[in-house]
């Protein structure tokens, strides 16, 4: 933008005129498109968009004031005033979101790190090997010969994936390696 409103009328009200004219259509397509993923970045734009128009069309009202020599509308002293406090807000609100996505990246990482301890705390624990059978969950037996169930999901995970591969058997027939995946295969 700066370097075309050098080409615009220079030194004139016209420039910051149409400075605040382009300023105003890219805010309106800020907030019309949405582009950022984050809702929170979209309103960061908008905010930094609409203080910088202002600014602008301050800069315009600044100008008409020292071509014109009889009152105005609006001080000198109080439009310095409104600009100052105008980027000063938008200042302190770029400030607040900052400050909200670290808390949101602390909290994100706190509940990672907990997450990952209870992982590894669950994981120590001794890993149960359970001899297969023919039949379903109810004919699991224990080392010891009592039947024993799945209770979790993971445990039942896991029997699929034993089942699966105990059912493929190997058996050597003139010797050959030959695999069948029914019980009755190559008896």
């Amino acid at each position: 933008m700066t370097g075309a409103m050098v080409v615009v009328e220079n030194g004139t009200p016209m420039q910051p005129l149409v400075a605040t004219f382009i300023q105003l259509m890219f805010l309106l397509v800020v907030l019309k498109m949405a582009p950022y993923n984050d809702d929170l970045d979209d309103w960061s734009s908008f905010v930094c968009s609409l203080a910088l128009m202002l600014t602008t069309l301050g800069g315009f009202l600044l100008m008409m004031w020292k071509q014109q020599s009889e009152d105005t509308v609006i001080s000198v002293e109080l439009l310095t005033t409104l600009l100052m406090v105008i980027n000063g807000l938008c200042f302190a609100y770029e400030m607040l979101v900052i400050g909200y996505v670290a808390y949101q990246d602390r909290v994100t990482a706190a509940l990672l790190k907990k997450t990952q301890k209870k992982l590894n705390n669950n994981s120590n624990s001794p890993t149960k090997v359970l001899p297969m059978t023919n039949g379903d969950n109810a004919d699991l037996r224990s080392w010891d010969g009592e039947a024993s169930t799945c209770t979790s999901d993971v445990e039942k995970e896991a029997l699929v994936e034993t089942k699966k591969v105990t059912r493929k058997k190997v058996h050597a027939r003139k010797g050959s390696i030959h695999f069948g995946d029914d019980d009755d295969s190559f008896k």
